[in-house]
């Protein structure tokens, strides 16, 4: 028996979906836990300030990525699934924006390097060869039509094996002891490889051809509705990084290596709303404007099942914190246990933020991810002043767990419009802990 307004649990959309996420799945455990075990061999090898300078090397890179990548993934699937018979012209101008946005991180990064002083003027040429995959990078556009496809193993298939023959290479230098310049030339080759595979499997795949359509218009259409998204994406990435970057500024390199290892620890659960949201977002997309209800009732399942799997995080962290850093890292890296604990809870900001992202995009309100990242970082960077000399890595997991809480959900019942997204999000919470 059927009841009136359910959803077909098992309808053959879903079925694709689940499929897809299997393959998401598989993709960032297999590059996420590899990038896990593959930090822990540097932090084990070369100990905590190697381990810092590399950490700082990736936090400057980071900063400067949604530059480069333009906040494009979610326009462009969007306009791929709503409008497939342009997909040619969407990727072709993707791909112009891409490289262009790549170019001019570039042109950014290197005169902020060259202001560096101290120890963190040794992770320039590091941070150089990390950010030169800003161009190979670009080619994930090829990506985002697989995505709109529901065909996600594509790329899944390219990436695994490109980032285990990469991973094995530099975890083979750094047990050697080699340069942390080494590693990072492998990340480099690392990118190409994997933009060489994607082209070579899309035009297996016969992929609607590129460079035969292009128009300015089109792509300032893209870059209009990704811009705040660029905006939003520089300060997400602050969340996540600049506490690195200030540690590491304001205390030593041996003090982020602590403070990074339990970072480590508390990204290997940011997978799930990267591997989960993907395969959900075109089911989302054709909901709402098909059933304004099961779009909401959807919306709801998923915020519940995130807040779950925050509480199953901030669970595990909490209760095995020297276990796993101990374990993990050494002996070395003990003093990470209680960041790790309080960095923890950010999770479940964290991933009810991830949820209301996707409801933004869809409805195209973007423009609200750069007011509440600007809201967050500004508590981020006020707190991390405050405390990051009082505590040190302690006070750094503190400003983020509370910069999180600010952006992620009490930002939402600052604007009446979102208001009900800010209560869904709290029943989600309740729903979860039922």
């Amino acid at each position: 028996m059927r009841v009136p307004g359910a959803l077909p649990l098992f309808s053959q959309e879903v079925q694709r979906a689940a499929a897809n996420s299997g393959w998401l799945l598989a993709d960032r455990l297999v590059r996420g836990g590899g990038s896990l075990v593959l930090m822990v061999l540097i932090g084990r090898w070369l100990g905590p300030r190697s381990f810092g300078l590399y950490s700082y090397a990736l936090a400057m890179t980071a900063l400067f990525a949604p530059i480069a990548s333009l906040g494009l993934e979610g326009i462009v699937v969007r306009n791929l699934v709503l409008n497939p018979e342009k997909s040619g012209k969407t990727l072709t101008e993707a791909l112009f924006l891409r490289i262009l946005g790549g170019l001019t991180a570039l042109a950014l990064l290197f005169p902020t390097l060259l202001l560096q002083r101290g120890e963190r003027r040794e992770a320039l040429v590091i941070v150089l060869l990390l950010g030169g995959a800003y161009l190979f990078q670009a080619w994930d556009v090829l990506d985002h039509w697989f995505q709109s496809r529901v065909q996600s193993r594509y790329a899944a298939w390219v990436r695994m094996p490109v980032f285990l023959l990469g991973g094995t290479l530099k975890g083979f230098l750094a047990y050697r002891g080699g340069s942390l310049v080494l590693l990072a030339g492998v990340a480099l080759l690392e990118a190409l490889a994997g933009a060489l595979g994607l082209w070579l499997v899309y035009r297996l795949l016969h992929g609607p051809a590129l460079f035969s359509e292009f128009s300015l218009s089109g792509a300032a259409a893209l870059l209009k509705d990704s811009w705040p998204l660029v905006l939003s994406g520089i300060l997400v990435l602050s969340f996540l990084k600049i506490d690195q970057v200030m540690l590491g500024t304001m205390a030593s390199m041996s003090a982020l290596g602590i403070y990074a290892s339990a970072v480590r620890l508390v990204e290997l659960w940011n997978l799930l709303p990267q591997v989960v949201l993907p395969s959900v977002y075109p089911t989302l997309v054709k909901r709402r404007g098909e059933d304004p209800g099961s779009y909401r009732r959807t919306l709801q399942r998923l915020f519940s099942l995130f807040a779950g799997f925050s509480l199953v995080a901030v669970a595990v962290n909490t209760l095995l914190a020297p276990i796993l850093v101990k374990s993990l890292f050494g002996k070395d890296f003990t003093e990470a246990a209680l960041p790790l604990s309080v960095l923890s809870l950010a999770t479940l900001f964290h991933f009810t933020s991830a949820v209301r992202g996707q409801i933004l995009l869809i409805e195209n309100k973007t423009i609200y991810h750069t007011l509440f990242g600007l809201i967050g970082i500004f508590v981020l960077v006020g707190m991390n002043l405050w405390l990051i000399p009082l505590f040190g890595p302690v006070g750094a997991a503190a400003a983020n767990v509370a910069a999180c809480l600010v952006s992620g959900l009490a930002t939402s019942f600052l604007v009446p419009e979102l208001r009900w997204i800010g209560y869904v999000q709290m029943r989600g919470f309740r729903f979860a802990w039922r």
